[in-house]
């Protein structure tokens, strides 16, 4: 566009105007559409992250208590393994943890005493999402024996096409008694 100005003396001069100075409505909504699609790839991200990240929180907390049975049963070297072979966390509450003093101090009450604690904090712990957990293993054995620490839970998953979904996790611990 060409703007001609004359001033009163009898001259004129030309002035030439720039047509693409600035950015129009258009480009302004593509700029911002695209920036919307990445900021949604980033919460998707951000939330398949967090998904992953508490799955690895809860895969941590179960080894540390398989290792805690194992280090209770290990604690108390007079004890069978028939004393730990069955241990069923459905049998018990968040409310069953035994106060020391009332330990009575033989070994199969020391392993009964450890079952209650044990099962008490890992409803403690994993609070409702826990589904089972125990001990198992041969009744009676002349020798050392593997028993099985075995912790099982509900998370929530992120999943590509369906959306959330809850899925069953299993821990699985082998220990020689």
């Amino acid at each position: 566009m060409i703007i001609v100005i004359r001033n009163g003396v009898g001259g004129s001069r030309k002035m030439t105007r720039n047509a693409h100075k600035g950015f129009t409505l258009l480009e302004s909504l593509i700029a911002l559409i695209v920036f919307s699609f990445a900021l949604l790839a980033l919460a998707a991200m951000y939330a398949k992250t967090l998904s992953m990240s508490h799955s690895t929180y809860l895969r941590a907390l179960a080894s540390i208590q398989a290792m805690d049975m194992e280090e209770r049963i290990r604690a108390n070297p007079e004890a069978g393994v028939g004393d730990y072979s069955s241990i069923d966390c459905a049998d018990y509450s968040a409310a069953d943890i035994t106060p020391p003093e009332n330990f009575n101090g033989n070994a199969g009450s020391i392993a009964a005493d450890d079952a209650a604690d044990w099962c008490g904090n890992n409803f403690r712990v994993f609070g409702g999402l826990l589904v089972a957990a125990g001990v198992s293993g041969p009744a009676s054995s002349a020798g050392s024996a593997d028993l099985e620490i075995t912790l099982q839970w509900n998370e929530r998953a992120i999943e590509q096409d369906t959306g959330v979904s809850v899925q069953s996790q299993a821990f699985t611990y082998t220990v020689r008694k």
